[in-house]
Order: structure tokens, then sequence, then C-alpha cells
């Protein structure tokens, strides 16, 4: 049986969102994206309803 591995960076972001403020939102996370992508990762985790930043 071979093996067949690879290594998987994974990216959980912690931020602040831009509450109330949808193309804010959008904004921080396509940054944050590229630095995260920048830094190797390949899978990027965001926090539940972190785009829109509704205040629940």
């Amino acid at each position: 049986m071979s093996s067949n591995r690879s290594t998987v960076k994974v990216a959980a972001i912690q931020a602040e969102p831009a509450w109330n403020d949808l193309q804010g939102g959008i904004a921080e996370v396509m940054s944050l994206i590229q630095e995260a992508s920048s830094n190797g990762a390949n899978v990027i985790g965001f926090p539940e309803v972190f785009i829109p930043g509704y205040p629940w």
C-alpha cells in the first residue's frame, strides 16, 4: 500500500468585522484572504456571519 501524503496549510481568521458595513466587510475579507494566501494558506476559515458584520 502506497502512502500519498500532502501538506495543507490552514488559516483560521480571528478579526474584528466591519459592523453593519457590507462593502467594508468584503474589503476586509479580501485583504485577509490575500494575507493568508501570501503566507501559504490553502484553506481559510472565517467566523460565521463575518462578511455582513451583523451584531447579534
